[in-house]
């Protein structure tokens, strides 16, 4: 799912019998793979702070999606941040780690100002935009470091033409573009 910002840490999905999925961690130095959140339901998408001091992911333990942050690597609470339902889809923080996006059940794009020391405490979520369709899937959605835009692959709205680019090579054909 993502490296932590000092690249030393993966974090990654683990399905398991006792429960659906759960978010683990993988630190490179030692190669030690270890669980971060577990819950019975469902756990994913993972976003380390920038700092590399906190952890925001999806949960929904608490009966539907939802966004919640947890000191990082732990242990610590779970402090959840909405109360409306979260797309089962990544979320991204300010390069400062002070805001967190998260898209919302209704596809609303929400920011949530975060404190985070001394004491954690989150604002109620506030939307900023909303996108028009769904996007194509969990992974096909990025926004910049400062949260300002976003970038989202959706369907071509009115087009039922289903059509793929694939472009080959593509680190030599920027590097040609870039001379």
């Amino acid at each position: 799912m993502q490296w932590s910002p000092d690249g030393k840490v993966i974090v990654f999905i683990q399905l398991s019998p006792e429960s659906a999925t759960d978010i683990w961690t993988l630190r490179l130095d030692d190669r030690k793979a270890e669980p971060f959140v577990r819950t019975p339901g469902q756990d994913y998408f993972g976003a380390i702070s920038p700092d590399g001091q906190w952890m925001a992911y999806v949960s929904d333990v608490a009966g539907r999606p939802e966004a919640f942050v947890q000191a990082f690597p732990g242990p610590g609470e779970a402090h959840r941040v909405t109360r409306d339902g979260v797309q089962e889809s990544e979320m991204w923080w300010r390069q400062d780690g002070r805001q967190l996006m998260a898209i919302g059940a209704d596809l609303e794009i929400l920011l949530i100002d975060l404190t985070l020391s001394p004491d954690f405490s989150a604002s109620a979520p506030r939307s900023v935009g909303r996108l028009r369709f769904a996007p194509v899937n969990t992974r096909s959605m990025d926004a910049t470091p400062d949260l300002q835009r976003m970038l989202a692959i959706v369907p071509e709205a009115g087009n039922s033409a289903r059509s793929i680019t694939v472009l080959k090579n593509w680190l030599q054909v920027v590097q040609q573009k870039a001379r």
